[in-house]
């Protein structure tokens, strides 16, 4: 029997809202949303009791988003970097297990992050599920351009602005995370359906294909969409237990 946490949701530096929830003294889990989102979009992945047993999980608003403060990081890439890392250097020991997972944008986030992360500290693996990833794909839609529109755009809530406004902008910040995916030296675990019409598979195969040869391990969900966290929650909580015992200690904790 595994000793649950109840939920415990608290602010990081006044800003930045997070919830934890899972296994003391298991490997930390941290859990990135996509552009709109929050913290909550995860609660079925956590909740799973694979994902429960075997990680203590950390699922972030993002600066900007729901419960976090900094509206004017939301699109700010570098920024949101920044502020993931200090949240992680104050909670989470170096001397811990930490993997990092992103979903959507989150998951372009996700990867900086361990990228910045990895300088100072072990990563054990990387998430990447329906993952914003090339800078070849067209990220901008139509109603993209619609809710920047000064006007109009004040018609729809915030956090959709905010969501337009970062894809607008993302393809910049994922070209300069080309020199990132060459040097990655810990395992990543990339999962994506292949009729997502939201972030197109091209972009999981864009990063998988730059991975070292033998770090990455691809997984293709056919005819789903972009809602994974939804719709396949059993192949999430699969993959990021199989990121587990593919990191560098394996499955032992």
């Amino acid at each position: 029997m595994h000793r649950d946490l109840a939920h415990s949701s608290h602010f990081y530096s006044r800003r930045l809202f997070a919830e934890r929830s899972g296994s003391p003294g298991k490997p930390h889990l941290l859990l990135i949303h996509g552009a709109p989102g929050c913290s909550g979009d995860w609660r079925r992945v956590v909740e799973h009791p694979e994902i429960r047993s075997q990680f203590c999980t950390h699922a972030v608003d993002r600066p900007g988003f729901s419960r976090s403060r900094g509206r004017r990081l939301a699109a700010d890439f570098p920024a949101q970097i920044a502020e993931l890392r200090g949240f992680v250097c104050s909670q989470i020991a170096a001397s811990e297990r930490l993997f990092v997972v992103g979903y959507s944008y989150g998951a372009a986030v996700a990867a900086g992050l361990a990228g910045e992360l990895a300088r100072t500290r072990p990563i054990e693996g990387l998430g990447l599920i329906s993952g914003t990833l090339s800078p070849h794909e067209g990220h901008r839609h139509w109603y993209h351009s619609f809710l920047l529109t000064p006007v109009l755009g004040l018609l729809a809530p915030q956090a959709y602005r905010l969501a337009a406004s970062e894809m607008s902008g993302v393809g910049l910040w994922l070209e300069s995370l080309a020199a990132f995916w060459p040097t990655v030296d810990f395992p990543v675990v990339l999962l994506h359906g292949t009729a997502d019409r939201v972030v197109s598979i091209g972009n999981s195969e864009y990063a998988a294909g730059r991975i070292p040869e033998g770090r990455a391990s691809f997984s293709r969900l056919k005819d789903a969409g972009h809602g994974l966290l939804r719709t396949r929650v059993n192949e999430v909580a699969e993959c990021l237990v199989y990121l587990k015992q593919r990191s560098r200690v394996g499955g032992a904790i």
